[in-house]
């Protein structure tokens, strides 16, 4: 059986599903073990609200990159068509990058429908352990692993 993944990422205003806003979307295609470089995502996504500065200092992501970008319903539809089939990945997934997709879907009255996730936060505390002081952020996963980021930035 052949599994299609997409790693994704998103960048928000803020911690709160309910009361901040995706300003970024971000992912690939991996296949065969690889990300699949034709098949990327990444757009930015305008808010209703100005980006707080604590937020684009964090993010790099500013109120000008995100003034020309599509709104949260088109910039997830875009998203949606990208996803297609695949499941999803994505690092402390379920306690965040879902739950801001759940949130913008029911916010906007979009159509949703399941997709599954695996949250690679699990994976990380199974491989390093959870002993006190043991981070599971992703760049301390990233550095553990020797993977290198994506650097690229939505047009």
């Amino acid at each position: 059986m052949n599994c299609d993944f997409v790693v994704f990422d998103l960048e928000t205003t803020g911690l709160s599903s309910r009361f901040d806003e995706i300003i970024q979307i971000a992912a690939a295609r991996l296949e065969h073990g690889g990300v699949v470089t034709e098949e990327v995502f990444a757009t930015f996504v305008r808010p209703e609200a100005t980006i707080p500065s604590f937020i684009t200092g964090l993010t790099g992501i500013s109120n000008r990159d995100v003034a020309g970008a599509p709104p949260v319903a088109e910039a997830l539809a875009a998203f949606s068509d990208f996803v297609g089939d695949a499941v999803l990945i994505a690092h402390n997934g379920h306690r965040f990058d879902a739950k801001f997709l759940t949130a913008a879907c029911e916010q906007k009255r979009l159509n949703s429908r399941p997709v599954a996730l695996i949250d690679s936060i699990h994976f990380s505390k199974r491989l390093f352990g959870t002993t006190r002081g043991t981070s599971h952020g992703l760049d301390a996963v990233l550095t553990r692993t020797q993977v290198i980021q994506f650097q690229g930035r939505p047009t």
